[in-house]
C-alpha cells in the first residue's frame, strides 16, 4: 500500500492486485536507484576526503620519507557497486612485481594513447608549479672528419696483417712512417642544429656518414680519426663536460649478455645509468606543491617518485620501456647469442634502444634501430618517443633507413647526407615545400639562411644553471651499489653457465702431479671464449659510464671462488686415494692432503685469471687462441717438468723463474716427497733419504719451504693477472669492424 501511495493518487483504488504490485515494485525500484545515486555520490564525496587526508598525512611526513611515498590506486571487488577503487599508502622503493604489473596494466594498456595521456599530466603538473625542464641544443659547425685506410690486401684482417700494424704503431711512436695508406674523408664540412623538443631524422644511402655524424655529437669518435670543426651542447664545447653522460648513442649493433633476460638486461643498465636529474626534480616540485597547497595526481606521482629513487633492483621504469618497445611478452626470455637460444632479431634491437631509454639522458642518438623491425612496430616506437620528445623538451637525432611515410611524417626537421657532405639542413615544411615545387637539384648552398644566422647566435648558460650537463666523470651510483650490481649480474651469469667437472687418469705419483696441476691449468682455458664474447658488452657499458673496470674483474673473481672451491674439492677427492697420494690426512709438520687441496684451489684461480689477461690483451678469437697458445707453451714448455731446470740454457733462466708452473711444480712435489715414509725410506746409497734423492732426480729444491713459497707465488700471480687484467679493461679498446655509415 505504502509504494501505491508513493507511485500514484492515494485516494484511488486499483483493482488488480498483480498490477498493483507491479507498481509497488517498480517505485521501489526507482527510489532504489535514487538512493542508490545519492550513496554512491556521498560515498564519492567521502572518498575524496579520504583521498585528501592521506595526501595531508604524506605532506606532513619529513621530506626524505615524503619523496618515496606515495598514494597507489588499485580495483578491488565491492559487494553494491562491483569494482571500486581503492588508495593505499605505499613506499615506492618497495614495489614488488605484483603492484608494477598492476600499475602499468591499469595506466599503460594502449601504448601510444597511455603514454601521451600520462606525460601530458606529467606537462601538466610541471607546468602548473612553473618548473621550466631542462634542455640541450645539439651544434656542428664545419666538422670534417677524415681517416688514413690501408688499401688493397693491406687492408684483410689477416695475421700477417695484424703483426705489421703493431710494428708500424710501434715504428710511428719514433716518427717512422712506412704503411702506404690513403686519406678517406668520412664527413666534409657539415653543419647543423638538433634542437630541444624536436624530432630530427637523418637520411642518407649506406657510407654516406650517418655512423660517423652521430658518434661526432655524442663524443665517440674513434681517436684515430682527424677531427675539424666544432660541436656544442647549449654552447659548450665536448671537452668542457662529459659527453658520455650528458647524452646515449644507441647502435646498431646488438651487443648483449646472452644469459640475462630481457628485463634483466634493461633493470642493470637502469641501475649503472642512475636516475640522473629526476631526484632534484622531484625535490623542487615536491617543495613548490606544498608551499601552493597542491595535491598532485596519484599515478603521475607514483611513477615520478618510483622512477627517481636509486639502488631499487627492478624499477617502474624498466616496466614503462618494455611497455613503449613491446618488450613485455618476452621480458622474461633470456637475450641470446651464438650459443644459447633467445628472443628474435627484431626484440634484440629493441632491447639495444631501451637499454639506453631507461636511463636518464634526455640527448639520444639512435643510429638505425628500426632495422630487423617491421613498418608499424617502428611507427609505435617513433611515435612514444616524439610524444617524449614535445612533452618533455628532449632532444633526439635519429636515424632510420627508408622509414615509412606515416613515421617520416613523425619527425620534425630532417637532415640529408650523400658521401659526407649535407645536401640540406632544414626543417622538414621547407623540404617538402621545395619537393612540391619540382627543385630537382638540392646543393649544399640551398641551406636556409636563418639556420645559418642560429648557428653563430648559440647561448651559453652558465655550467650551474645548464643541469641537462654533466661536467663530472664520477660514477652515476655510489661504489657499493655498482658492485652490488656487478655481483648480481655475475651471480646470474653463473647460474646460468654450468661448469663441467674434468677428469683424470692413473699414473705414478710425480707424474699424476704434473697431469694434475696441468688438467686445472687448461680448466681456465674455457675463460678465454667467455671474456671475448663479454667484451664488446663491457666495452660498450664502460664507454657509456656504466661502471669502471675494477668493479667488472672484482666481483667476477669473487663470485668464482665458490666454484672453485666445489671444483677443486671434488678433483681431489676423487684423485687423491685413488692415484697413490700420501693415505694420512696429517703428518708431523703440516697437513698434506689439505696442502695439495689448497695449491689445486690456487692454480685454479691462477689460471682463470691467467687466461682472462689474455682474452683481455688480445680482445679478438683469432689473436686470442694464437697468442695464448704460444704463451701456454712457454709457461710449459719452462715450467721446469718437461725441461729441468738444469737444461735450460742460461739465457732462459729468466723465463723459468717468471712461469707461475714452476712454483706451482715445485710446491706440489715437495709437499708429495716430503711425506715421512719417503723421508725416513733410503735411496740406493743407504745414505740419502728416499724423497731427497727423487727431488734431486726431479730438479727441485730440497726444502720444505718451498711449499709455502710457491703457494705464496701463485696467489701473487693471480692478484698480479687480475691487476693487469683490470688495467687492460680501463686502458684498451676494442677495434670493431664498422662501416662508414
Amino acid at each position: 500500500m505504502d509504494g501505491l501511495q508513493r507511485a500514484g493518487n492515494p485516494n484511488k483504488r486499483i483493482g488488480i492486485s498483480s498490477i498493483g504490485r507491479s507498481i509497488s515494485r517498480s517505485s521501489w525500484i526507482m527510489e532504489d536507484v535514487f538512493s542508490a545515486s545519492k550513496h554512491s555520490s556521498r560515498s564519492r564525496r567521502v572518498d575524496e576526503d579520504e583521498e585528501a587526508l592521506k595526501w595531508a598525512a604524506i605532506e606532513r611526513l619529513p621530506t626524505y620519507d615524503r619523496l618515496r611515498t606515495s598514494v597507489m590506486q588499485s580495483f578491488v571487488d565491492h559487494e553494491i557497486i562491483g569494482k571500486k577503487l581503492e588508495d593505499r599508502q605505499v613506499d615506492v622503493t618497495k614495489l614488488d612485481m605484483n603492484d608494477r604489473q598492476k600499475f602499468m596494466d591499469m595506466h599503460f594498456k594502449v601504448a601510444e594513447e597511455d603514454n601521451e595521456k600520462y606525460l601530458k599530466k606529467f606537462r601538466n603538473r610541471i607546468d602548473r608549479v612553473g618548473i621550466k625542464l631542462p634542455t640541450v641544443e645539439v651544434r656542428f659547425d664545419h666538422l670534417t672528419v677524415e681517416a688514413d685506410c690501408y688499401i688493397g690486401s693491406r687492408a684483410l684482417p689477416s695475421l700477417t696483417n695484424v703483426a705489421r700494424n703493431i710494428a708500424e704503431s710501434a715504428l710511428a711512436v719514433l716518427g717512422i712512417k712506412l704503411a702506404k695508406t690513403t686519406n678517406l674523408t668520412i664527413l666534409k664540412d657539415v653543419s647543423g642544429i638538433v634542437k630541444p623538443s624536436r624530432m630530427t631524422l637523418l637520411l642518407g644511402p649506406p657510407s654516406s656518414g650517418k655512423t660517423t655524424l652521430l658518434l661526432a655529437l655524442a663524443g665517440k669518435l674513434d681517436e684515430s680519426l682527424r677531427v675539424e670543426g666544432d660541436v656544442t651542447y647549449n654552447g659548450y664545447s665536448l671537452d668542457e663536460f662529459v659527453p658520455k653522460k650528458t647524452s646515449a648513442y644507441i647502435s646498431q649493433n646488438d651487443v648483449h649478455v646472452g644469459e640475462m633476460t630481457v628485463q634483466e638486461t634493461l633493470d642493470f643498465s637502469a641501475r649503472c645509468q642512475g636516475v640522473g636529474t629526476r631526484y632534484d626534480l622531484l625535490k623542487e616540485l615536491a617543495r613548490r606543491e606544498k608551499e601552493a597547497g597542491i595535491f598532485p595526481e596519484a599515478d603521475v606521482d607514483l611513477f615520478m617518485k618510483a622512477t627517481a629513487m636509486e639502488g631499487v633492483e627492478s624499477s617502474l621504469i624498466t616496466d614503462y620501456t618494455l611497455k613503449l618497445l613491446g618488450l613485455d611478452i618476452c621480458k622474461d626470455t633470456i637475450v641470446g647469442d651464438e650459443m644459447h637460444r633467445g628472443v628474435s632479431g627484431g626484440q634484440k634491437k629493441r632491447v639495444t634502444t631501451g637499454e639506453m631509454i631507461v636511463g636518464p639522458s634526455k640527448t639520444l642518438f639512435m643510429d638505425e634501430i628500426s632495422t630487423g623491425l617491421d613498418s608499424s612496430t617502428t611507427y609505435q616506437i617513433v611515435k612514444c618517443l616524439q610524444q617524449i620528445v614535445h612533452l618533455t623538451e628532449a632532444t633526439i637525432f635519429e636515424s632510420l633507413l627508408q622509414p615509412a611515410p606515416e613515421t617520416f611524417d613523425l619527425f620534425d626537421d630532417i637532415i640529408l647526407l650523400s658521401e659526407g657532405k649535407a645536401l640540406l639542413t632544414s626543417y622538414k615544411r621547407l623540404l617538402q615545400r621545395r619537393i612540391k615545387n619540382n627543385i630537382g637539384q638540392i646543393e649544399a648552398s640551398h641551406t636556409d639562411t636563418s639556420q645559418r644566422v642560429n648557428l653563430q647566435a648559440g647561448s651559453r648558460a652558465s655550467m650551474s644553471e645548464c643541469n641537462s650537463i654533466t661536467s663530472s666523470l664520477c660514477l652515476s651510483t655510489s661504489r657499493e651499489d655498482t658492485n652490488q650490481h656487478w655481483l648480481s649480474k655475475n651471480s646470474q651469469s653463473l647460474k646460468r653457465n654450468s661448469l663441467k667437472p674434468v677428469g683424470t687418469k692413473n699414473g705414478t705419483n710425480v707424474g699424476a702431479l704434473i697431469f694434475g696441476m696441468a688438467i686445472n691449468m687448461f680448466n681456465g682455458l674455457s675463460e678465454l671464449s667467455l671474456m671475448i664474447n663479454r667484451l664488446p658488452v663491457f666495452y660498450k657499458q664502460r664507454d657509456l659510464l656504466f661502471h669502471p673496470a675494477w668493479t667488472y674483474t672484482l666481483p667476477s673473481f669473487l663470485l668464482r671462488v665458490p666454484i672453485s672451491i666445489l671444483e677443486y674439492v671434488v678433483w681431489v677427492a676423487v684423485t687423491y686415494y685413488t692415484i697413490g697420494f700420501v693415505p694420512e690426512a696429517s703428518r708431523s709438520i703440516e697437513l698434506q692432503f689439505f696442502n695439495q687441496l689448497m695449491l689445486v684451489f690456487l692454480t685454479q684461480k691462477m689460471a682463470a685469471r691467467f687466461f682472462r689477461l689474455i682474452a683481455g690483451l688480445c680482445r679478438t678469437m683469432v689473436i686470442a687462441n694464437t697468442g695464448g697458445a704460444l704463451t701456454l707453451l712457454l709457461v710449459f714448455l719452462l715450467g721446469g717438468f718437461i725441461v729441468p731446470k738444469r737444461e735450460i740454457p742460461n739465457w732462459w733462466e729468466w723465463a723459468y723463474w717468471v712461469s707461475p708452473l714452476s712454483y706451482g711444480y715445485n710446491a706440489f712435489t715437495v709437499n708429495e716427497m716430503f711425506d715421512p715414509r719417503l723421508m725416513n725410506k733410503l735411496a740406493s746409497d743407504n745414505v740419502t733419504p728416499l724423497g731427497v734423492q727423487l727431488l734431486r732426480n726431479y730438479d727441485v729444491p730440497n726444502n720444505e719451504n718451498w711449499y709455502w713459497i710457491g703457494a705464496g707465488v701463485l696467489f701473487g700471480f693471480t692478484v698480479l693477472f687480475n691487476v693487469l687484467f683490470t688495467f687492460a679493461l680501463t686502458y684498451l679498446n676494442r677495434k670493431f669492424q664498422h662501416s662508414l655509415d
